[in-house]
């Protein structure tokens, strides 16, 4: 699906991303997530950064289908934002773990390093 991108307008799109990222706490509660945030991007429509408990459910997720479920749960309440969905979402999986090992639990510094795991949006169905 192609559109043209809607308007943008901060205060509105930061408040529906906030509803997605509550939302999307709530749907995959059982998937051990720390923390999750979208950001708006120039390279992509938005990174979505999800942050695991513990290295190993983010290896899971990588290796399941629980990547894949969370992508198109993203995708589909993202589209409304961008209209675009070709390059609308990169993911990036760690783990707190991780985040507290390689950046002192500075997570700023860790969404600043720019280790993509998974980048660009697939075809869904």
């Amino acid at each position: 699906m192609t559109g043209e991108k809607p308007p943008y307008h901060p205060e509105v799109e930061d408040a529906l991303i906030e509803q997605i990222v509550e939302a999307f706490l709530e749907r995959f509660s059982a998937a051990n997530i720390a923390s999750a945030d979208i950001l708006p991007q120039i390279d992509v429509g938005f990174r979505a950064y999800i942050f695991f408990r513990l290295d190993a459910d983010a290896a899971a997720c990588r290796e399941g289908q629980l990547c894949e479920q969370m992508r198109a749960y993203l995708v589909k309440c993202l589209l409304p934002l961008d209209g675009d969905e070709a390059d609308l979402l990169a993911l990036e999986l760690d783990s707190h773990e991780s985040v507290v090992r390689e950046f002192g639990g500075n997570y700023f510094l860790r969404m600043r390093s720019g280790e993509v795991q998974e980048r660009g949006s697939r075809k869904l169905g």
